[in-house]
């Protein structure tokens, strides 16, 4: 069992694209309900269940969770599990993706701002056509149980490198990590970069009243990587053999009981019924009105 707190990071700005969307499909009802000349309310009707079902599993349902064992991202209709010792870095030159030790999954959560505004921020503040990265407080690290952040991409990128860096992640980190550019890890401090305290010379992070804890590295020489072999796991060949799907993990995860060792990409049901559903409701909603 997971010891250590769950994050569950999604995107305002994206959920509330799904809300829009699922209006303009009330709105298409609402029209034909006023309207004397209208025939009948299924078209609409219809459509109107089709875009909700496609903003449900598009804009709604992805998000991302940090766990104490590795992160996993919720996305169209497929779910990735990617553990500590398979986590690399995030790239987010267009938009943003985990890149594992042979995967690089993306976010469906945290979309690419676009080439135009991603090449403003690339030219930054002071150039005329420039603009600056938003700086979006950091978010705090927790002790234990489920905490939900509403978490802008930087926001989200902050705390995933605060996550791994912390003391409970210990023995679980990849000795490739590469620290995503502009957060305290990739800089080697503690504090500064998100408000947060440092922890003493050991690393030890230092607990607060509210029970939130401002995270520190470690860096144990012995922690896992999926480079070498672990202790009771054989050689590095064997573990380098063992594939992505992995019985011992797939199973386990799917139904929330266990992180899977490896990293790990399954159906999500709930939101690919939703799509299937919500593109088969508006497909049936447009013959209709065509007929």
């Amino acid at each position: 069992m997971d010891q250590g707190p769950r994050y569950v990071l999604r995107n305002r700005s994206q959920v509330l694209k799904g809300i829009l969307l699922i209006i303009f499909g009330a709105a298409l009802v609402l029209i034909t309900v006023f309207d004397e000349v209208a025939g009948s309310l299924v078209p609409p009707g219809m459509a109107a269940l089709g875009l909700a079902g496609i903003a449900a599993s598009i804009f709604l349902m992805p998000r991302v969770i940090l766990r104490p064992d590795g992160v996993e991202t919720h996305n169209w209709i497929f779910r990735v599990w990617v553990p500590w010792n398979h986590y690399r870095e995030l790239d987010t030159k267009f938009g943003m993706y985990i890149v594992s030790s042979d995967h690089k999954d993306v976010v469906a959560s945290y979309p690419g701002a676009g080439g135009l505004s991603k090449g403003r921020e690339e030219l930054g503040a002071k150039h005329k056509l420039g603009k600056s990265a938003p700086n979006s407080p950091g978010l705090p690290l927790h002790t234990d149980g489920t905490v939900v952040h509403w978490a802008d991409m930087s926001q989200a990128i902050g705390l995933i490198e605060n996550v791994y860096e912390h003391e409970y992640v210990e023995g679980k980190r990849s000795k490739r990590h590469k620290p995503a550019p502009g957060t305290r890890a990739s800089r080697g401090g503690l504090g500064e970069a998100f408000g947060q305290a440092t922890g003493g010379a050991s690393g030890q992070a230092t607990r607060g009243a509210s029970g939130e804890v401002p995270g520190g590295p470690s860096e144990d020489p012995s922690r896992q990587d999926e480079f070498g072999p672990r202790a009771g796991e054989g050689s590095a060949a064997d573990w380098d053999a063992q594939p992505a799907s992995a019985a011992s993990g797939v199973g386990a995860a799917a139904f929330g009981h266990e992180f899977p060792t490896q990293r790990t990409k399954i159906v999500d049901v709930a939101s690919a019924a939703a799509m299937i559903a919500g593109v088969g409701c508006l497909a049936v909603g447009i013959v209709l009105s065509m007929s």
